[in-house]
């Protein structure tokens, strides 16, 4: 498949909100491959940010070098400071997400709304979650990412919409150590999608025609359940790491007694997700956008063989 250009930017940069992020920094290294200019605004916007991207491997080979990312360090709710950002921007991805401030998304996408206008904004693109749907906004996180998704859908700006299953970079949080743990048995097979195949199909998302808004789903080309996925993850990366379940209800406890907030958004996340299914169907994304080429397997070699421990190469 042929990679377009992003027509609409016109040569001018693309803004990154949360390009620092697990989802944001894959983004914005597949638009640097495309010899695309990118500003990057987020709380932890430095270069430094960009010396390796989620799955271990660094950008630093490519061109323009990170030296040349426009890092712009603030808070997304900063109306002034995003102003500043946006100028000359005439597209914008929208890739932020915060368990402990679950409505980080609908108050960036309503600024980016609000500004877009006046500031010449053409074209933008949100990253959201394959589960989002009216009838499961009782949970924060999703209610927030269902008002974003219905702030830029009435805003009348072109925008494109990528609902994602599940990262394959989040693997990493689950393991700490010798453990690697799921909370809750979580069931649901899942796709889990690698960061550079949805940074590939968020920079062809930017370049289709069209002023309609557009939404699409983005699954990873293998069935998994979190068990198995997890598994093999360890077996080739964490060899020392058993995986476990752990009961909701222990972890909420312990959440609890350590007054852990981080501890315990993460715990009412995997409650949520804890016997869901998996949400969406891909096959207009897969046909418009070039279907995922990643497998697991493949993201954990490539992983293992970026890493610096020799041991962890030779578990590969």
């Amino acid at each position: 498949m042929n990679e377009p250009d992003i027509s609409t930017t016109g040569g001018s940069p693309v803004l990154v909100v949360g390009g620092t992020g697990l989802v944001g920094k894959p983004i914005v290294r597949e638009l640097i491959r495309r010899g695309q200019r990118v500003r990057v605004a987020s709380r932890h916007a430095t270069p430094e940010a960009f010396q390796n991207r989620p799955d271990g491997s660094s950008i630093a080979d490519l061109s323009p070098s990170i030296s040349e990312i426009e890092c712009i360090a603030t808070d997304a709710r900063d109306e002034s400071a995003l102003k500043a950002a946006l100028r000359d921007c005439q597209a914008v991805v929208i890739s932020v997400s915060d368990l402990l401030d679950p409505y980080l998304d609908r108050d960036v996408t309503e600024c980016i709304v609000n500004l877009a206008p006046q500031m010449g904004v053409k074209r933008v693109a949100l990253i959201s979650g394959a589960s989002v749907a009216e009838e499961r906004r009782y949970f924060p996180l999703i209610d927030a990412k269902f008002q974003a998704e219905e702030l830029l859908k009435s805003s009348g700006i072109p925008s494109v919409i990528l609902r994602l299953t599940w990262p394959m970079e989040s693997l990493v949080r689950f393991v700490r150590g010798n453990r690697a743990t799921l909370l809750g048995k979580q069931p649901a097979v899942l796709h889990p999608i690698a960061g550079a195949d949805v940074g590939r199909m968020v920079a062809t998302a930017l370049a289709l025609n069209g002023t309609s808004p557009q939404t699409f789903t983005l699954h990873g080309p293998e069935a998994h359940t979190m068990r198995s996925w997890l598994e093999a993850y360890c077996t080739a990366a964490a060899p020392q790491a058993k995986v476990s379940h752990a009961p909701l209800w222990i972890a909420s406890a312990l959440a609890t007694l350590s007054a852990n907030r981080q501890m315990k958004a993460a715990v009412a996340l995997m409650r949520y997700f804890d016997g869901q299914p998996e949400y969406g169907d891909p096959t207009e994304a897969n046909r418009l956008l070039g279907a995922p080429r990643i497998g697991l397997d493949a993201w954990i070699r490539e992983r293992v063989l970026q890493a610096g421990d020799p041991a962890i190469r030779r578990a590969a």
